[in-house]
């Protein structure tokens, strides 16, 4: 059942972008790469947006974005949007409700994560939902990009605070790995995806070293074909080995750097064809990599600056060469800061870009289809997200 549902019919086209040309730009002595800009769409929110995805929701080929967040004024209400892209630039926001957990639920809740698959494999990206107060959530896909039903709850006994989607088994069924805290102590849980959009909890084990947990990320670091995950919190990064046979319950972590961190990605910064990390440091201002071997060795860390107080962070070629950058949400200053990556002299310039009060999450994508990819970031404190269209290439 959908309550408090907000629909509007206004075409925000590629046309109506404003340009905007990076600010405090720094190409260094050697930086023969151009410098790109970013054309830039700011969306409204009716709540405090808090997590942001690409992902095309309807069928039509085309990126759209899904947000969620939660009410200012009332602690029990979730609301999530999705905004449908002409594959352009352009969106036009589908919907805008509160989610409708059920009157189950009495105790106060908040989406604190945000994962998109097919649950159901029926060809649809579904969409997940971590929550602080109430455990998870999953919303199943109609095929036009309405999600009619929340299903889940407080099943899994602890309170999200981050979660990935990834096969366990060998079912072809997305299973579920989430981290929650009870009360203080940390513990892991996974649950098999029932091809419905439930997940039916398997055990927990204790969380591994590292204190509170801040943020996930997946990927296969040491070349065996089996994913392996990181774990990013307040004391450090914990890499661990895969879950091979769908059994979490033997993982030990393979390396730990004794850093605060806040955002961690995995991609291929030095084109070797291997995963590399990069992860936030919003104390010191940094982001700092670990560049892979593909055999599960990490070399580093490599800090870079960042601009203010980085928090969150996401991987793509955003100048058009072919090459992994970066991209930060700088929480202090309310601007993005793109790192750009050229072969010539990786890491020597950056792109500051203004969009609204404490930026958040980020994720990147090529929206429009042009070869470069394409920035969308939450604003929190302005019930808005902004899209940021690299104009690197024509």
């Amino acid at each position: 059942m959908h309550t408090a549902r907000l629909i509007t019919g206004a075409l925000l086209t590629g046309a109506a972008f404003a340009l905007m040309l990076g600010l405090e730009s720094e190409p260094r002595a050697g930086l023969a790469a151009p410098v790109p800009s970013f054309a830039t769409q700011h969306l409204p929110f009716p709540g405090a947006p808090s997590r942001v995805r690409f992902a095309s929701l309807d069928a039509d080929g085309t990126l759209d974005i899904v947000a969620s967040g939660f009410s200012p004024v009332s602690t029990f209400d979730n609301w999530v949007a999705v905004y449908t892209g002409d594959g352009g630039g352009g969106f036009t926001r589908l919907f805008a409700e509160i989610a409708d957990t059920g009157s189950s639920i009495s105790s106060p809740h908040k989406f604190s994560s945000l994962q998109v698959g097919d649950l159901d494999l029926d060809d649809d990206l579904d969409l997940t939902f971590g929550d602080s107060y109430s455990g998870f959530f999953s919303a199943l896909n109609d095929g036009d990009g309405n999600f009619p039903e929340y299903l889940g709850g407080a099943f899994f006994g602890g309170y999200t605070r981050a979660h990935l989607l990834t096969p366990l088994n060998d079912d072809d069924i997305l299973d579920l790995i989430i981290y929650e805290d009870d009360f203080g102590g940390w513990f892991l849980d996974w649950g098999y995806g029932a091809g419905e959009g439930h997940f039916f909890p398997e055990a927990f084990i204790d969380a591994p070293p590292g204190g509170k947990l801040t943020e996930l990320a997946l990927g296969d670091i040491d070349g065996d074909g089996v994913a392996d995950y990181v774990q990013a919190n307040e004391s450090g990064i914990v890499v661990h080995s895969g879950f091979r046979g769908g059994d979490p319950s033997g993982i030990g972590p393979m390396f730990f750097f004794e850093l605060a961190v806040r955002d961690v990605v995995l991609a291929d910064l030095d084109a070797d064809g291997h995963l590399d990390l990069a992860a936030t440091q919003p104390l010191d201002d940094v982001v700092v990599v670990y560049f892979g071997d593909g055999k599960g060795a990490l070399d580093g860390p490599l800090r870079i600056r960042a601009g203010r107080q980085p928090e969150f962070l996401a991987a793509g070629d955003f100048d058009g060469d072919g090459r992994n950058d970066l991209a930060v949400s700088n929480a202090a200053t309310a601007r993005v800061t793109v790192l750009l990556n050229p072969e010539s002299a990786p890491w020597r310039s950056r792109v500051s870009l203004v969009v609204k009060r404490h930026p958040g999450e980020i994720d990147a994508a090529d929206l429009d289809g042009d070869g470069d990819d394409d920035l969308v970031v939450v604003n929190r404190n302005s019930g808005s997200l902004t899209v940021l269209r690299s104009l690197a290439l024509p």
